[in-house]
């Protein structure tokens, strides 16, 4: 059970420090009553501390934009309005994400929206793919996508080198990019939306003029034409279908075994 929430002012603030890159990061900040706030990863749970007192795993971050309060579960922390948006909330919310944490995700920066609803996208490993409550590997499972299984996109983020789709039931992972610059796909745009985007790439070429040049007509040949058309169809099939370089044992998105037993062994030892 979550302790009684306690208030702390922030009005201004004395320091803000954060560290590391991977695994014992943290980041903290003091007010001017001397209180000291710290969010630690470790062991993908951030722990919350308060004047160097333990106060616990966080499960949800939740602010109030009106009254520019934050609360970690534990403590209610009254923000400065431009501090607070323009600094602690967005190094909150990459710690956060990087937890699986919800409640900060308005607030992450360099997030790139690729939304286009109603795309189908189906998944192509054989493994299957995981339904999260958030946008990260760490987020909650909530369930799995079975190969060949098809979604409707509901919105779609980049974030990084991850590209994340929204669906009825939750996040699933699209995409990443390997330390070796190949890129690992997990989903890929239906083929009949591929179809549809292929017809609308001829039919605008097709409706293309002769071009003059100097006094002469250049007249683009059928040959030209149908090559372009490959081409274009090459190219938007390129972005989000590189099957190349898929590696179906390895996605960054999945354990060592597979999901769906995962999912079962999970569930029949839950009460």
């Amino acid at each position: 059970m979550l302790a009684v929430a306690r208030r702390a002012s922030t009005t201004a603030l004395n320091a803000i420090k954060g560290a590391g890159q991977d695994e014992g990061r943290f980041f903290e900040f003091q007010d001017t009553e001397n209180h000291t706030y710290r969010y630690k990863l470790k062991n993908g749970v951030i722990k919350a501390y308060r004047n160097k007192e333990k106060l616990g795993p966080v499960d949800c971050f939740k602010f109030n934009p009106a009254s520019s309060e934050l609360f970690d579960g534990y403590t209610e922390i009254s923000l400065p309005q431009a501090t607070g948006r323009r600094r602690i909330l967005p190094e909150l919310a990459v710690l956060a994400r990087d937890a699986g944490v919800s409640g900060l995700e308005n607030y992450l920066q360099y997030v790139q929206i690729r939304t286009q609803p109603g795309r189908k996208w189906k998944v192509i490993t054989t493994r299957g793919v995981y339904v999260r409550q958030m946008f990260s590997t760490n987020g909650q499972i909530l369930d799995a996508l079975p190969f060949r299984k098809t979604v409707v996109e509901i919105e779609a983020k980049q974030i990084m080198d991850q590209l994340w789709v929204r669906h009825e039931d939750g996040w699933s992972l699209v995409s990443k990019t390997n330390n070796d610059g190949t890129k690992r796909v997990l989903m890929r745009i239906e083929e009949n939306e591929f179809s549809a985007e292929k017809k609308a790439t001829e039919t605008k070429t097709s409706k293309k003029k002769l071009t003059r040049v100097g006094s002469r007509k250049s007249a683009k040949t059928h040959g030209s034409i149908r090559s372009m058309k490959t081409q274009d169809s090459f190219q938007s099939m390129k972005k989000y279908n590189s099957m190349s370089n898929i590696t179906n044992g390895s996605v960054a998105d999945f354990d060592s075994e597979d999901i769906f037993s995962r999912l079962a062994l999970r569930r029949t030892s839950q009460p």
